[in-house]
């Protein structure tokens, strides 16, 4: 779980380069890892 935190963090970091569509599939996908886990 902290492991995914720190993913997410990370990505928030990113957020200025990517475009919104870029984040939502990334934040899906956690989500599902999360779901999984």
């Amino acid at each position: 779980m902290s492991t995914i935190n720190q993913l997410v963090k990370r990505k928030r970091k990113n957020v200025a380069k990517k475009t919104k569509a870029e984040i939502d599939k990334e934040t899906a996908a956690l989500k599902q890892q999360q779901d999984e886990a």
